[in-house]
This record gives C-alpha cells, sequence and structure tokens, in this order.
C-alpha cells in the first residue's frame, strides 16, 4: 500500500513529529476492526434478504 507512507509522513509533518509506523498503525486498528464488523453484519443481512450481489449473481442460502 504505497498511500501508508504518504499517510504517515503527513501525520509527522501536520501532527507529531515523532510519529512511527507502529503508533499510526495501532490507532488505526480499533476503525478497521469496527469497519470489518460493520461490513460483515451488512453482507448477512444483504444475504438474509436474498438480494443479488452482482449482476446476474444469486446468493446461495
Amino acid at each position: 500500500m504505497p498511500y501508508l507512507w504518504v499517510t504517515l509522513k503527513s501525520g509527522q509533518n501536520m501532527f507529531d513529529p515523532n510519529l512511527k509506523l507502529g503508533s499510526m498503525v495501532s490507532n488505526l486498528l480499533p476503525i478497521g476492526i469496527v469497519l470489518l464488523i460493520a461490513w460483515i453484519i451488512f453482507l448477512v443481512i444483504w444475504m438474509m434478504l436474498g438480494l443479488p450481489i452482482g449482476p446476474g449473481v444469486t446468493a446461495l442460502l
């Protein structure tokens, strides 16, 4: 992911000059976990409703 290094350098320039990769990732990890859970719930609801995943594709439950 090339934007990781751009984000790190921007964070060092704007917010904290001592920001390192580990602290940035550990601060973003809770957001990633919440988004992962939300999208899994969304997918389960979508499939329970029997809605198509894409054009010509059906969910088999």
